[in-house]
C-alpha cells in the first residue's frame, strides 16, 4: 500500500513539474530571441548566409527591373495572353474586348459555324414542320428567335470583308428568307390564334386547321423548310431529323 501511495505521489509531482519546465524554457527562448532582436542587426547576420544573400540580391535586382520597366512588362504579358487566346483558347465568340480595345480572334468562320450548328440542332421546325404536333404560334416565336440569333452572328463580321465571305452571305440569305416568311404569315396567324384559342379548348391540330389561310401557311412552311435546308447544305452543316 505504501508503494502505491509513493508511486501516486511521484506521478502527481511529475505532472506539476513538466508544465513548469516547459514555461521556463519558453521564457528563456523568448528572452534570447528578444535580446537578439534588440541588440543585433539581423539583416547583416542573415546576409552572411550564402543562400539568403543571393536570394536578397536577386530579389532586389528583379524589383528594380519591374519598377523601371513595369509598363513594358505588363504590355508583354498582355500581348502573350492575346496570342494564346488567338491560337489555343476554345472560345465561343469571335472577338474579345479588353480595356475598351476589341481584338478579333483567329478563325471567325469556324466559331460562327460551330455556333450555328449547335443552335440549329435544337430547331427542327426550321427544316421539317410537323403539321399534326407543332404549335404554329410557338414555331413563329422560334423563327423570330432564330432571326435574332443569326443577326447576332452576323455582327461578328463587322471588321472583316463581308462580300466575299461564304458564311456571311449564307446568313444574309437566311435573314432575308426568314424576314419574308415572318412578314407574310406571322401577324395574321398569331392574331387569329390568340382570339380562337381563348374561345374553347381544342387539340392543336384541329384548331390550326380552322385557320382561313391554313393551306397557304402549310405551303409557306414547306418553302421556308426547303430554303433553310439549302442554306445548311451550302455551309456543309448536316442535321438529320
Amino acid at each position: 500500500m505504501r508503494r502505491i501511495k509513493k508511486n501516486g505521489e511521484m506521478k502527481i509531482k511529475n505532472s506539476l513539474i513538466k508544465p513548469i519546465k516547459k514555461s521556463i524554457i519558453t521564457w528563456i527562448v523568448g528572452g534570447i530571441v528578444l535580446l537578439i532582436v534588440w541588440c543585433c542587426d539581423i539583416k547583416k547576420i542573415l546576409l552572411y548566409i550564402p543562400g539568403i544573400r543571393n536570394f536578397v540580391l536577386n530579389l532586389n535586382f528583379i524589383t528594380s527591373i519591374f519598377t523601371n520597366y513595369y509598363t513594358v512588362i505588363i504590355g508583354a504579358l498582355f500581348l502573350v495572353v492575346i496570342l494564346y487566346l488567338r491560337k489555343y483558347a476554345d472560345v465561343k465568340v469571335p472577338s474579345i474586348s479588353i480595356a475598351g480595345i476589341e481584338f478579333n480572334l483567329k478563325n471567325i468562320d469556324r466559331i460562327v459555324k460551330a455556333n450555328l450548328t449547335n443552335y440549329f440542332v435544337t430547331k427542327r421546325s426550321l427544316f421539317k414542320i410537323d403539321i399534326l404536333k407543332d404549335n404554329f404560334d410557338d414555331v413563329f416565336e422560334s423563327y423570330h428567335n432564330t432571326y435574332e440569333f443569326i443577326r447576332l452572328q452576323m455582327s461578328y463580321y463587322e471588321n472583316v470583308a463581308k462580300t466575299d465571305n461564304t458564311i456571311y452571305k449564307a446568313m444574309k440569305c437566311m435573314i432575308k428568307d426568314l424576314n419574308y416568311f415572318l412578314t407574310s404569315n406571322q401577324t395574321d396567324y398569331r392574331r387569329w390564334y390568340k382570339f380562337e384559342n381563348e374561345k374553347e379548348y381544342k387539340f392543336i391540330d384541329e384548331l390550326q386547321k380552322k385557320y382561313p389561310k391554313y393551306n397557304e401557311l402549310i405551303e409557306a412552311f414547306g418553302k421556308i423548310n426547303k430554303k433553310m435546308s439549302t442554306h445548311m447544305q451550302k455551309l456543309n452543316i448536316t442535321i438529320e431529323w
